[in-house]
């Protein structure tokens, strides 16, 4: 009872409210997360595809140096030819050609240093750092690209190969020098460039706080922009959860590849914070709102309560009852048509009862001069009883037929019935007839049992039945077949009773629906059809009623057209 209640509609249909507000602030949470979602995805995308192209054109522009480099025939010439047999001249030398790569080196800005290591022992630079004193041509790496003559990348996780105490990271090439004129390896090209030239490319193309890793063939990492690197050497230590933004891109000059690696949460962080902000005001607008409401509430239907507590005095046979008016809104208004209402059913009760006495006089005279229904119907009742007793089946059965004809007919004076109560009162008259005429007819209906409790008007298909038995059946030499039919339609319910008897003719057809179209009576043995019809359109409206089809010795079909209305 206290769920029906007023105030607590109010409280519930301002949670719906709430409910709604909330949803539609998720809603646009998620959109918008989505949308984040959709911005950040694209945008790393580009990130690290403008960084995999710089980078793809920094090593490009390594491998062209070192092939000039390689291929200056001046270079090739001195490395093809024994080192000077005196210190001045090798001194002389390594200035000539020192300038000479310097030179060389201006052509790309992102170049740390150019080293010529010749297998004569020779060595020439373009940087004006010290070198390191190791004899170079013992190195693996050295060994390696003169032997296979194939050019070596070097990590950029390692320090310098030729620059001596430069700890730094960097990326090394080393490019093998093919003498011109015979097939041998002469010495090669060492091109470097430091680690800060690849952040300057990753900052101009930044992925928003996250980092970029260069990873090798072999799935370690080789390079990133975060300051830990040596925390996280191989990319399967690097922990993610599965909504984490990664975007990987092929590096065309050697098998490494660049990744961009983004975490969710940090990309999501500022609108986590606002929606918990704005989860927790609402949370306390919610309640501040539900508490004033409630209040408000029990305020408004106090005067609501008042009037019930009244009214349920006044069901109980108590008149004498004037509330005081307290306001002048609404409420007011109510409390004011409540007095007036319980003062006007007041007197009508009284005068009620006055002519109540006079009625019950006229009605008993009245009742005094007709054949009572009500004492037929009770009286084949304990006819039936008595049938009973002396196993008398047969009268018992058609008295008992014949009661619920009679009792459909009363029924309690209602205009409308269930259709299935039509259709018991219908089947109980065709079971009389049936011990009339035993198998000569036969009887079935055929209306679905989603149709019986639609309405109709009682004593419908009685006499429509009557008149198939009697004017279309009696006299054929065939079994008389008679269906009653049930359908129904989108706006209406359509009934036929059609038969298999005589049938008639066009015009004794067009006589008929003509008839019932105009509401004129019809030979008194037909009687029935045009009461029948008159009581649908007087019921329902002239757009229903009675139509007949037939045709000579195949029979004749009556629709009845409804409409729908149920029980209740």
């Amino acid at each position: 009872m206290k769920f029906k209640s007023i105030r607590t509609k109010i409280l519930l249909s301002s949670l719906v409210l709430f409910a709604i507000l909330l949803s539609s602030f998720f809603i646009i949470y998620y959109i918008s997360l989505s949308h984040i979602k959709s911005m950040t995805i694209s945008s790393m995308e580009s990130s690290v595809e403008k960084s995999a192209n710089d980078m793809n054109n920094l090593l490009k522009n390594m491998e062209n140096v070192a092939e000039m480099v390689a291929l200056d025939s001046e270079i090739q010439k001195s490395l093809r030819l024994p080192l000077p047999e005196t210190k001045q001249d090798i001194f002389k030398q390594r200035l000539e050609y020192n300038q000479k790569i310097l030179y060389m080196k201006q052509f790309s800005n992102q170049i740390d240093g150019i080293f010529v290591l010749g297998e004569n022992g020779s060595i020439f630079r373009g940087s004006n750092k010290s070198l390191r004193e190791e004899e170079y041509r013992n190195f693996d790496w050295y060994k390696k690209v003169v032997k296979e003559n194939e050019s070596l990348w070097i990590e950029p996780n390692n320090p310098s190969l030729i620059i001596k105490n430069l700890n730094k990271p960097t990326l090394s090439l080393v490019f093998p020098i093919q003498d011109r004129i015979s097939p041998e390896i002469i010495g090669v090209v060492v091109v470097e460039v430091l680690t800060s030239t690849l952040n300057d490319i990753f900052i101009e193309s930044t992925i928003y706080k996250g980092n970029i890793y260069i990873v090798n063939e072999n799935g370690n990492i080789s390079y990133s922009n975060q300051e830990n690197i040596e925390e996280a050497i191989s990319l399967e230590k690097i922990k993610y959860e599965k909504e984490d933004f990664i975007s990987k891109k092929q590096i065309d000059s050697n098998n490494w590849e660049l990744i961009g690696f983004i975490k969710k949460n940090i990309v999501f962080s500022e609108l986590y914070n606002i929606r918990n902000n704005i989860l927790i005001i609402f949370i306390i607008v919610a309640i501040i709102s539900c508490t004033y409401i409630w209040f408000s509430a029990n305020k408004l239907t106090k005067p609501i309560k008042r009037i019930i507590k009244n009214m349920k005095i006044v069901e109980k046979g108590n008149f004498n009852i004037s509330l005081e008016v307290e306001s002048e809104d609404e409420m007011g208004v109510l409390t004011t048509t409540f007095n007036h209402m319980v003062y006007t059913i007041k007197e009508l009760i009284e005068k009620e009862k006055q002519q109540q006495i006079l009625l019950e006089t006229a009605e008993l005279n009245a009742l005094q001069s007709q054949i009572n229904p009500h004492f037929l119907y009770n009286t084949l009742d304990s006819i039936n009883w008595m049938a009973r007793l002396n196993r008398l089946d047969v009268v018992s059965d058609m008295i008992e037929a014949l009661t619920t004809v009679f009792r459909v007919s009363l029924s309690k004076g209602k205009v409308l019935i269930p259709v299935k109560d039509e259709l018991s009162h219908v089947e109980e008259y065709m079971k009389i007839q049936k011990y009339r005429y035993g198998d000569k007819i036969n009887f079935e209906i055929d209306v679905a049992e989603k149709l019986l409790d639609y309405t109709i008007v009682k004593i419908i298909f009685q006499p429509l039945v009557e008149n198939s038995l009697y004017h279309g059946l009696i006299n054929i030499n065939k079994r008389g077949d008679i269906k009653l039919i049930g359908k129904e339609y989108e706006d209406k319910l359509v009934f036929i009773v059609e038969d298999n008897g005589l049938g008639m003719t066009k015009e004794k057809l067009k006589e008929i629906n003509n008839h019932l179209k105009d509401g004129i009576d019809i030979k008194s043995s037909s009687y029935g059809i045009i009461n029948v019809q008159r009581r649908l359109q007087m019921t329902f409206g002239e757009e229903y009623g009675l139509k007949y089809e037939s045709e000579i010795d195949k029979g004749t079909k009556v629709y009845i057209e409804l409409p729908k209305i149920k029980e209740n």
